[in-house]
């Protein structure tokens, strides 16, 4: 498994910048970290099945748990996976 690296930064050197540029470049910072976040999710989801089944099952039991039956909440879950991730769990479960 390759490791990836997040930048860290030092939020008392970015606000002594201008004042003016300092939420744009906190949120590109932010943004970098959450695109590379989903980037490692979204490649570990879709290459360890096991991996992706825990999501599918926490999202679906997050679904039941507000009501909804358990063919609806793994059906919902499934999108959930697909349009997140990129990963068709509907073989896993």
């Amino acid at each position: 498994m390759e490791k990836y690296e997040i930048e860290s930064f030092d939020i008392r050197e970015l606000c002594s910048r201008q004042p003016d540029r300092r939420m744009y470049e906190f949120n590109k910072m932010n943004g970098e970290r959450i695109a590379n976040a989903m980037k490692v999710l979204s490649e570990e989801i879709g290459e360890d099945d096991s991996y992706a089944l825990g999501w599918q099952a926490n999202i679906a039991m997050s679904m039941v748990d507000s009501g909804v039956d358990h063919k609806t909440a793994n059906e919902g879950a499934g999108r959930f996976m697909k349009l997140c991730f990129g990963r068709d769990t509907s073989d896993l479960v």
